[in-house]
């Protein structure tokens, strides 16, 4: 997904392409300028609660002072193969891209896909002040 989006990812899964359980040392040292937390089982809400339970952890990453740490709805759209994948990475694109003044046109563009719509309804912005 994040290929597709034109994104890198900051830790990769196992050679044969299967997620895998990370460490947060593993995040501490890439220190990502964006993360999606998006949870195989779990909703939006409960990927949020989740992650405020580590809010000590994400303050410390770049990506929680430029605004770009995100919860989305990992049951739906992230870890079902099904066409619901595609607004997964509208999902991914909006979280890499949004608040981009160099993408700006893109995420407009994303935006007015027909689909977009569920997309913007499952994620949110992490905020842990």
């Amino acid at each position: 997904m994040a290929e597709l989006i034109g994104a890198e990812l900051a830790i990769h899964p196992t050679p044969e392409g299967r997620s895998r359980q990370i460490s947060w040392d593993e995040i501490h040292q890439t220190d990502p300028d964006v993360v999606t937390v998006a949870c195989c089982g779990f909703d939006t809400q409960r990927c949020l609660e989740d992650a405020g339970g580590a809010s000590d952890r994400f303050r410390k990453l770049r990506c929680h002072a430029a605004g770009k740490l995100y919860a989305a709805n990992g049951d739906q759209y992230f870890a079902r193969p099904s066409p619901k994948l595609l607004v997964g990475a509208v999902i991914m694109a909006l979280c890499v891209y949004e608040n981009d003044n160099i993408h700006d046109e893109l995420v407009r563009k994303i935006r007015d896909l027909p689909f977009a719509a569920k997309a913007l309804d499952s994620y949110r912005v992490m905020n842990f002040s």
